[in-house]
Order: structure tokens, then C-alpha cells, then sequence
């Protein structure tokens, strides 16, 4: 696929502007461009990320290399590996989802996994017709997940039964947001829907200008997402219809995320955005290079990564820098952590954890990605 058709079908209108604006991220176009043209070892040296997941003091991590560890939170010593053997069952691009009793993750191989969370042994698998780039979430005993196939798949998140598959138009690399019994996930359609959890019956689609590849955030009865269209939206979550919608200077990539009372969302423009929950902007903070990982919360303020892989601990108050610490490595994978502490994972298989309220490294191991 050319480059003019491909930005055409993804954001409608002046290909060639929105080319120039995405110099530094040319290996995610690359990404996109390939999906389907080559084999998935292409496509992680391409430029693919690997993802980490912190719930509780339980540290999660899923490699370019096909590997799904559980880590140390002290020092993150590995205590299980899946699989043993050094032939991975990846690549993984999607950070892990944990149960309280299982760890799952997709695979760009189309595979869905799903592990005993205590030993690390394999329960079991499922398969769909795509590349997983998307976390799963889980939502009433049930794990869904979205798939380049076009579909988004809910399985019994006990016995991994397949309860019912939504077909899409495009391939789904938004992660499903689940609220109230229904789910929310985007398309690279430009579509956001919205399906019952029972039965996976639509209950409203909206149109947007652009690919959506961002976890919707569903907080005071709306749903707050991104598009390729370089607009933030607000829609009611019951009826699809917009209440308000942001517009910036390019992509949003990074999913939206709240404390309540502010939203605040990352654009590929360098900034982030603080909106209360009417829309209007309360600041905005420009970083050094483009976001692309989903920002995290902590009780000391909002933690950036950037793609120089530059972290920054932002004031929720006034959008000012409390501190940055510098990973050395582009950041891609949506943050995650428990009250001061942030885990990170870096495009070349670092995993770093943060002490945020004293600002400092606690541990870094290398996943062995190259």
C-alpha cells in the first residue's frame, strides 16, 4: 500500500502535511504500512515495543522476543518465565492483563494467551485471524481483546470459551474500555463503537475523521477518545452523541486518562493536555519529543514518557515539571504502577521501576531485546 492511499484511508485530507508532522515517528508508519505485507520478525525490527503491567507489588512483562515474564517488584529478579525454552511465542506488543488468577496477553501472531498467574504454566490458548497490538481487559468474568482481523473477541476469562466475536471494518489495536455493561473500543474504520459485554450486540457507532488505535476512557457517563484526525472526542456514553471535542496539531496515539475532575491526554504534537470534563483546556505541557505511551497518575502528579524516552512528573495543578528522568530509550508502552511507583518499558527491552515521590531509579533489567 502507497503511502498517499494509506494516510488518506486513516486521516482524511492533506496526506502530505501530516507526513512532514510524522518525520520522527516514520517507524510507526512503517508499522502500520507493513501490517499484512510482511512476517512479524519484519515487523519487530521495524520498530515494535514490548509491554509491562504492575498490579499490586506483582511486576508483568511481555517481550519483542515472544517471552512472558513475572518479575521481582524489589529488584526485578525473574520469577517465571514463559516459555522456558529460548524460542519465544511472540513478538508481544501488548503489555500483560492480571487476574487473580491468570495473566493474559495477545501475540502478533494472532495467539491469545492466558497463563496461571502463580507458576507461570501455560492454561490455555486461543487463536483469532490477526496481529494483537492492543491490551485485553476484563470486565464480569470475561476477557476481551481486539485483533487486526477487525474483530474484537470476548472469551470466558476462566476457560477461555469464545462467548461471542464484533466485526469491525479495519483492524482493532484499541484496547476495549468496559463501563455499565458496555464496551468501548476504536477502529482504524474511524469508528468508535460501543457493544453490549452479554452478547456483543451494537449499541452505537460513531464516525470520527480519523483511525482510532487509543484505549477509550469512560468517566462521568462519557467516553473520551483520540483519533488520527488530531481531535480529542467526548461522546455520551448511553447514546453516542458528542458533547464537546478538542482539537490539536497531530495524533493521538496514547489513550486519554482522569482523576476525576481533569482528563488528561497526550497528543504525537509533543504535549500534553489537561481538559476539565466540559472540554475546556486548563494547560497544556510541551515536551521534549512525541508521546505516544499513555500517561500515568500518581499522587505527586502525571508521569509522561516520551519517544527520546525522557519522563516527566507533571504538577496537576498548573501543568509545571516537578522533575524528568532520562530512560535513554524511547518509551511506547502505556505506563503503569501502584501509588509512588511507575513501571516502564522501553522499545529495546528495558524495564525500569520509579520511585516517583523521591524521584529515583528503584531497579532496571534488560528483557535480552535487541
Amino acid at each position: 500500500m502507497a503511502i498517499r492511499s494509506f494516510l488518506s484511508r486513516v486521516k482524511k485530507g492533506r496526506p502530505t502535511s501530516c507526513l512532514f508532522r510524522l518525520w520522527p515517528l516514520l517507524p510507526l508508519l512503517a508499522l502500520l504500512l507493513l501490517m499484512g505485507c510482511t512476517t512479524s520478525r519484519d515487523i519487530t525490527a521495524v520498530g515494535g515495543w514490548s509491554g509491562a503491567t504492575m498490579e499490586g507489588e506483582e511486576v508483568y512483562v511481555a517481550t519483542l522476543e515472544g517471552k512472558v515474564l513475572r518479575l521481582n517488584s524489589e529488584d526485578g529478579s525473574v520469577l517465571w518465565s514463559y516459555p522456558e525454552s529460548e524460542e519465544g511465542v511472540g513478538p508481544f506488543y501488548a503489555p500483560p492483563t492480571v487476574s487473580e488468577e491468570h495473566v493474559y496477553v495477545g501475540s502478533y501472531s494472532g495467539s491469545f494467551y492466558a497463563f496461571w498467574k502463580d507458576t507461570g504454566d501455560l492454561d490455555w490458548p486461543q487463536t483469532t485471524h490477526g496481529a494483537i497490538v492492543g491490551e485485553a481487559t476484563l470486565a464480569d468474568g470475561k476477557v476481551l481483546v481486539g485483533s487486526s482481523d477487525g474483530s474484537v473477541y470476548c472469551y470466558d476469562a476462566g476457560d477461555g470459551s469464545r462467548l461471542w466475536q464484533y466485526e469491525t471494518s479495519d483492524k482493532v489495536w484499541s484496547a476495549p474500555a468496559v463501563w455499565d455493561g458496555t464496551v468501548y473500543f476504536g477502529s482504524l474504520d474511524h469508528r468508535l463503537y460501543a457493544v453490549s459485554l452479554e452478547d456483543g450486540s451494537l449499541v452505537w457507532s460513531y464516525e470520527t475523521g480519523g483511525s482510532i488505535v487509543a484505549q477509550p476512557l469512560v468517566a462521568n457517563g462519557m467516553v473520551v477518545v483520540g483519533a488520527f484526525d488530531r481531535t480529542l472526542y467526548a461522546l455520551d456514553a448511553g447514546k453516542g452523541t458528542l458533547l464537546w471535542k478538542h482539537g490539536t496539531e497531530n495524533w493521538f496515539w496514547a489513550g486519554a486518562i482522569t482523576d476525576g475532575t481533569t482528563i488528561y491526554a497526550a497528543s504525537l504534537d509533543k504535549k500534553l493536555y489537561a481538559l476539565d470534563m466540559l472540554g475546556a483546556l486548563r494547560w497544556s505541557f510541551s515536551a521534549d519529543s512525541d508521546i505516544v505511551a499513555t500517561p500515568f497518575l500518581t499522587p505527586q502528579g502525571v508521569m509522561v514518557a516520551t519517544e527520546k524516552g525522557r519522563l516527566h512528573l507533571i504538577s496537576t495543578k498548573d501543568g509545571r515539571e516537578e522533575w524528568f528522568f532520562d530512560a535513554g530509550e524511547s518509551v511506547r508502552a502505556p505506563l503503569s504502577g501502584e501509588g509512588n511507583k511507575v513501571l516502564i518499558a522501553t522499545r529495546k527491552g528495558k524495564v525500569l521501576l520509579l520511585d516517583v515521590e523521591r524521584g529515583r531509579k528503584l531497579w532496571e533489567i534488560s528483557t535480552g531485546e535487541k
